[in-house]
C-alpha cells in the first residue's frame, strides 16, 4: 500500500490519505480500497483458526473485529471463511484512529 502511495514505512497509510486535498483523498483510498479488494482473492484463513473459534465460542466469549481495513475485505472474511461464527462489534475504517491511539 505505501508503494502504491508513494510513501515510507514512517508514515501512516491512513494519516496520509486524510492530509491530503479531497481529490487525491478518495484516489489513495481508492487506491487501498483495490489492493484489499485484490487480496481477497487469495485470502486463506490461518491453519487452526476454525478450531480456535470453536474453542472460543465453547466458553460463550465474546469475539470483536477491530481492523483498519475496509468493511469489504472484513465481510469477505466473515462470509466466505468464518460465517458460523458472530463477531460484534465489527469497527473498520474510516472510523478507527491510528494503532498508537487504541
Amino acid at each position: 500500500m505505501r508503494d502504491a502511495l508513494g510513501i515510507d514505512k514512517s508514515v501512516d497509510i491512513l494519516d496520509h490519505c486524510h492530509s491530503l486535498p479531497p481529490a487525491e483523498e478518495a484516489a489513495a483510498l481508492e487506491k487501498i480500497r483495490a489492493i484489499e479488494k485484490e487480496a481477497m482473492i487469495s485470502q486463506e484463513l490461518q491453519p487452526g483458526i476454525i478450531p480456535l473459534m470453536e474453542y472460543i465460542d465453547s466458553f460463550n466469549i465474546p469475539k470483536a473485529i477491530c481492523t483498519r481495513n475496509f468493511d469489504l475485505p472484513v465481510n469477505h472474511l466473515l462470509t466466505k471463511f468464518l460465517p458460523t461464527f458472530e463477531f460484534s462489534p465489527s469497527t473498520s475504517k474510516p472510523y478507527l484512529p491510528r494503532p498508537l491511539q487504541v
